[in-house]
């Protein structure tokens, strides 16, 4: 019996009227939408729209995965993908932020899926997206994990000249910082909004302190010509253009977990409202501060660069400490990397909480091994533990990977765009293809000219990127430089669609949109 069965049972059976059994109007939107509220609404919408941009830190983002443009065009490749992706990220933006508005519900990508592609293809679609969006949340914690551990060991290096980056280093801290983060956030959960807030300004303040130090303190600065113009391709491959492309995969990660606040939707008071708000806040953001600080940022650093060489084979293996070093030395190198570390850390335990709800919520639709347990809600804590420690597990085991294959586990952190952008694209492929007329429009609508513009973008964006960002990293192709992406998307896909044939179709539930519900609603109401 669904969630929503319950409460209607409920009502049927206790003779009470049916809205006097809803605190308020949320309860009453996600009864209908099949559940029953179990988590607490702490989240502000200031402190989620924190939770949104601070998961999301462009800037940060951008610049922590500086090897992929680098390589691929060089300073060039990387201002002038910033341009270029700016526009399809707002348009999947907003295609994302209708959807959660008509269904405020922490599933998120799969849960319109299983709406707006009817009750024919809703259930297998809706699990599939499920079982792919849970592997991409897992992978995203990984990454920022390893993102971190990275950090670490080149602030390791830039304190001492003699510490040698290897992986054993890079997987121990990586592991510190995915256990203090699961637990510290587990422990304190009520204090993560609040953790959001003070992560915005922090993140505004390091951008600049740290893009105004690097000018100011670096002796000579790169030209114009060099900094805009000058092409550097370090990839190996003969056409500049698929070089390019293939390099845009660093500035697409500042346009990356846009859904981050849906899986929190169950926590914000006023979620059909507050949802699509915080999602253009934090498209808005990337258009606003994402120019204010990601581009002048990147002006500033790449400017301050004072051996180009140098940064490409950096004994820290993290580009951006080497140029920290090259412009302020190595003391201030050393506090510019303290303060851009921790500016990275505020994302680790939103992404986590984040993972941990989309398994939660994919458990309390019948969709993973051991449901129940999976879909308790811890009455002390008042958040679903259990899945909180699953995502802590999952990141600790592919930490573990890193020690036996960096380019296997580079390939999987990889995939974790690739297959958080493919999430998104279901729901808003299958609402094109219903041409928009199967969904229940919320607070928030594009209505039909804009709604069809940047639905059609943004499917068009991440189909095509998907193919360039699958093509091997160099040229000639190596094992050690062979991109795994497209094995390990295709393995996903092909395990989520045998789970729905071997035991999905028979124990999920697909979720959506009670009519049944709203009819008695209306009923009772004299509509």
């Amino acid at each position: 019996m669904s969630d929503v069965e319950s409460v209607k049972g409920k009502n049927e059976g206790s003779g009470h009227v049916l809205p006097t059994d809803f605190a308020n109007e949320d309860e009453r939107r996600l009864a209908e939408l099949g559940h029953v509220q179990q988590l607490h609404r702490q989240y502000s919408l200031f402190s989620l729209i924190g939770f949104a941009v601070v998961s999301t830190n462009s800037w940060a983002a951008v610049s922590g995965t500086l090897a992929f443009g680098i390589y691929d065009g060089g300073l060039p490749s990387i201002i002038w993908g910033f341009f270029a992706i700016t526009p399809i990220g707002v348009c999947l933006g907003l295609s994302i932020a209708e959807l959660a508005s008509a269904y405020p519900v922490s599933g998120g990508a799969y849960h319109w899926a299983s709406v707006v592609a009817g009750p024919k293809y809703g259930p297998a679609l809706s699990f599939i997206t499920a079982w792919l969006n849970q592997f991409s949340w897992i992978l995203g914690v990984a990454g920022i994990c390893a993102t971190l551990g990275q950090e670490t060991m080149a602030l390791a290096n830039l304190i001492n000249g003699n510490v040698v980056v290897n992986h054993l280093h890079i997987f121990a801290a990586f592991q510190c910082w995915n256990f203090v983060c699961a637990f510290g956030g587990t422990l304190f959960n009520k204090a993560l909004p609040y953790l959001n807030t003070g992560g915005v300004y922090f993140s505004i303040l390091s951008c600049f302190v740290i893009a105004i130090s690097c000018l100011a303190k670096s002796e000579t600065k790169l030209s114009a010509q060099e900094v805009f113009v000058t092409w550097e391709n370090e990839s190996g491959f003969s056409s500049a253009p698929l070089a390019f492309f293939i390099g845009l995969l660093n500035t697409a990660y500042g346009y990356t977990s846009l859904d981050t606040a849906v899986h929190v939707a169950e926590e914000v008071p006023n979620a059909a409202s507050a949802l699509p708000k915080a999602i253009m806040a934090t498209v808005g953001s990337k258009l606003i501060l994402g120019f204010v600080t990601c581009f002048f940022f990147l002006i500033s650093v790449f400017f301050s660069i004072q051996d180009y060489d140098g940064v490409l084979n950096t004994s820290t293996g993290f580009p951006l400490a080497e140029i920290f070093r090259q412009a302020c030395g190595s003391k201030g190198g050393i506090a510019l990397m303290v303060i851009y570390t921790i500016s990275n850390v505020f994302a680790l335990p939103d992404t986590q909480v984040a993972a941990s709800r989309l398994i939660w919520t994919v458990a309390r639709d019948g969709g993973t091994p051991f449901s129940r347990f999976f879909s308790h809600v811890d009455p002390f804590t008042g958040i679903p533990v259990n899945a909180q420690v699953f995502v802590w597990l999952a990141a600790t085991a592919l930490g573990a990977l890193y020690l036996g294959s960096a380019t296997a586990f580079n390939a999987l952190i990889g995939s974790c765009l690739i297959l958080s952008q493919f999430c998104c694209s279901m729901p808003i492929m299958a609402n094109l293809l219903q041409r928009r007329k199967n969904f229940e429009r919320g607070p928030f609508s594009l209505g039909p000219v804009l709604g069809f513009t940047a639905n059609i973008v943004s499917v068009i964006y991440i189909y095509v990127s998907t193919v360039f960002w699958c093509f091997p990293y160099d040229e000639p192709v190596t094992v050690e430089g062979m991109n795994y992406t497209a094995v390990i998307i295709s393995g996903a896909a092909l395990f989520s669609v045998i789970g729905w044939y071997a035991v999905g179709r028979h124990t999920w539930r697909a979720p959506g949109y009670s009519a049944s519900l709203e009819r008695e609603m209306k009923i009772v109401k004299g509509q």
